[in-house]
C-alpha cells in the first residue's frame, strides 16, 4: 500500500487510505453543511471508490479547522461493510487513536494526525448497490483535549455533545449525496 496522501476524506479517512487523484468525482465543488458553504479541498477516485473532503471559506487541506469528507463505494455495498473498511485502513495508519466508539455505521474518533489533533464523527449509510460514509472532523483544542488525557468519560462527553450538533446535518449530507450519481 502506497503512503496515504495527506488530503483525502478526513483526517481520519485521509491517514488511512492509499489515495490516487482523479477526475471524475460524483461530487459537488461546494456543499452545504449546518448552513455554511463549504469548497472541496480535494477529492480522489480509485477501485470503485470515491471520495471528497471540503473545508470552510480560506481553508486549506490538512489544516482545515473543519473537514467535512464523504466516501462512496461500490465495492462495499452497505453502511458497515464501508465502515469496518475504513476502520482497518485507519488501524493501519499512523494515526495516534485516544478514543474510538465504533458502532454498526457510526463512529466517533479522537486521534492525532503529525498535521493536528482532532475529533470526527462519522456516519455511514447503505443505498442502491453502494455505501457512503461522511465525516465532520474538527480540531480539538488543548483545553478540550487535556481534561480527558486522565478521564476516559471524558472522551465520550466530548463525542456526545458534538454528536447533538452535528448528527442531522451528517445524516442529511450522508441522504443527500447517496442520490447522486
Amino acid at each position: 500500500m502506497r503512503r496515504p496522501a495527506r488530503l483525502c476524506v478526513s483526517a481520519a479517512i485521509l491517514a488511512a487510505v492509499a489515495c490516487s487523484s482523479g477526475s471524475g468525482s460524483i461530487f459537488p465543488e461546494t456543499i452545504t453543511f449546518e448552513q455554511q458553504t463549504l469548497t472541496k479541498g480535494t477529492s480522489w477516485t480509485r477501485q470503485g471508490m470515491t471520495a471528497a473532503v471540503y473545508v470552510g471559506p480560506g481553508e486549506k487541506m490538512p489544516s482545515a479547522a473543519l473537514q467535512v469528507g464523504a466516501i462512496m463505494s461500490t465495492d462495499h455495498v452497505t453502511g458497515d461493510a464501508l465502515h469496518r473498511w475504513i476502520g482497518d485502513q485507519i488501524a493501519r495508519s499512523n494515526t495516534h487513536h485516544f478514543h474510538d466508539s465504533n458502532q454498526a455505521e457510526e463512529s466517533c474518533r479522537v486521534a492525532k494526525t503529525p498535521t493536528r489533533l482532532y475529533l470526527a464523527l462519522e456516519v455511514c449509510k447503505t443505498g442502491v448497490a453502494r455505501a457512503i460514509c461522511v465525516e465532520a472532523d474538527e480540531a480539538l483544542t488543548d483545553r478540550e483535549f487535556g481534561p480527558c488525557i486522565s478521564n476516559s468519560r471524558c472522551f465520550e462527553d466530548l463525542c456526545d455533545a458534538r454528536w447533538r450538533v452535528r448528527r442531522e446535518a451528517l445524516d442529511g449530507l450522508a441522504a443527500d449525496l447517496l442520490t447522486k450519481r
